[in-house]
């Protein structure tokens, strides 16, 4: 099969496709358990999502005018021969800065060098609850009084070797986002 794009000529073939995985998880599994121990309750959820793949993010000659580019976004084809060095596609010596033919550009950001494992363990929840028993608040008629310190994705392990969260990535194109960040709360409740 023979796409034009532009001047660019791609002959792309079916064969070359390679399938990488799916980036929904196959996988969810849950371990949520209580434990009491005299005016004291402490439960968790730990969450393992697996069986597919992300997109990381790749280097992009794009982002070499930024403060922070990705390693290797330098690294770009800038004359005859730097391919026998790097597979980052150069800027062309047309057009505007940043412009890439759709084939070159999207060849290189999809190809599968940049798939990864995106299994990973997710720490969801921790709560330590104390509950207040007072024959004083009894008299009252204040009941069920609780404090309970909660934390909320406090900890995660990637099975990915780099250390991305899979939740806060694009998991089709790499492009990253802010990472889940943990969530700290501290709760008083009573009935009157």
């Amino acid at each position: 099969m023979l796409n034009t794009y532009g001047a660019a000529i791609v002959d792309v073939d079916f064969e070359d496709l390679k399938y990488s995985g799916t980036t929904t998880p196959k996988y969810a599994i849950g371990l949520n358990n209580q434990f009491s121990a005299g005016a004291f309750d402490f439960s968790f959820l730990f969450m393992y999502y697996g069986g597919h793949v992300m997109r990381v993010q790749q280097p992009d000659p794009d982002e070499s005018r930024f403060i922070f580019p990705l390693k290797g976004a330098s690294d770009y084809w800038k004359q005859k021969g730097d391919e026998l060095h790097t597979d980052v596609p150069g800027l062309p010596e047309y057009g505007t800065p940043g412009y890439y033919t759709f084939a070159a550009k999207n060849g290189f950001t999809y190809g599968d060098r940049f798939v990864r494992r995106a299994d990973y363990i997710r720490l969801r929840d921790v709560i330590l609850t104390y509950n207040l028993k007072s024959e004083t608040l009894k008299k009252a008629g204040i009941s069920n009084t609780q404090i309970r310190f909660q934390a909320q994705n406090p900890f995660k392990y990637t099975f990915s070797g780099n250390g991305i969260d899979a939740e806060s990535i694009d998991k089709r194109s790499g492009v990253r986002s802010l990472p889940q960040q943990a969530f700290y709360s501290l709760t008083l409740s009573t009935n009157f």
